[in-house]
């Protein structure tokens, strides 16, 4: 799944790099723990040792030995959970960057690869020796890349299976009533598992998907002022026009009509 889609991202500082260990008393005696969901920064944390599961913003992520977490800066309301704890210890990574980010959590897994690098970073950025901060930086640019040259290659792969699912989507896309159960089955695929695939290809999911086409077809629309805002609402697919004009101002930042009146 991709965490960072542009070429040259450029990560404008790490704010703190540290371990957390996590014993087997606590582990033992601490069935659920809760967490702020107001970050104030990006967190990348590599499980090296130890695992668990985290509940964030209605996503489940498995924590497990070799595996990366990844959270997105912002404020998200209440808590967050992280249960089913086991002993052992992660590297977690605070981070803040003006690229372009997902603006939900993601999973990775099977990332040995990158297990020295994580431990590298930490151990720069604990012992705090002259030029810490550049060569702490420069193993954090390491992961970066490691991460982009395996997600292209996992990606080309996913996207295959994933190949009659998009065909379904541009098929269907405009439906009031669009099936997105069918997406999984025409794809031969568990739900769990079509939904982790289509995160990792498109970075959206399926129904986040399907309504930037909806949006983006109507801004078609929109630019040949042939059609009413209610015309245009039923052509993509939308219960009602206050509906639309809510979905298309939430993704475009204005209104219908002022978008028009921008053309």
């Amino acid at each position: 799944m991709a965490i960072f889609t542009n070429e040259k991202t450029n990560i404008s500082s790490i704010i703190s790099v540290r371990k957390y260990e996590m014993s087997e008393s606590f582990a033992k005696n601490n069935k659920t723990v809760k967490y702020s969901a107001n970050l104030k920064t990006y967190e990348l944390i590599f499980y090296v040792s130890s695992s668990s599961e985290t509940h964030f913003c209605g996503v489940d992520i498995l924590d497990k030995e070799n595996s990366i977490r990844y959270l997105p800066k912002g404020n998200f309301n209440g808590k967050y959970t992280v249960r089913g704890l086991k002993a052992g210890y992660c590297i977690d990574v605070y981070f803040d960057t003006d690229a372009e980010m997902p603006l939900y959590p993601i999973g990775l897994y099977d990332y040995a690869i990158l297990r020295d690098k994580f431990i590298k970073l930490y151990n720069i950025w604990s012992n705090k020796k002259s030029n810490y901060y550049a060569r702490a930086m420069s193993v954090f640019y390491e992961i970066i890349a490691v991460l982009q040259d395996v997600n292209r290659y996992r990606t080309n792969t996913q996207r295959l299976k994933l190949a009659p699912a998009f065909e379904y989507i541009s098929q269907n896309y405009k439906a009031f009533d669009f099936d997105y159960n069918a997406l999984c089955k025409v794809c031969n695929l568990s739900y769990s598992y079509f939904i982790t695939l289509f995160k990792a290809v498109s970075n959206m999911t399926p129904i986040q998907y399907v309504t930037k086409m909806k949006i983006d077809y109507s801004k078609e629309l929109l630019i040949t002022k042939k059609y009413s805002i209610t015309q245009i609402a039923e052509l993509c697919g939308f219960d009602n026009v206050y509906y639309f004009s809510n979905v298309f101002k939430k993704h475009i930042g204005v209104s219908p009509t002022a978008y028009i009146n921008t053309l």
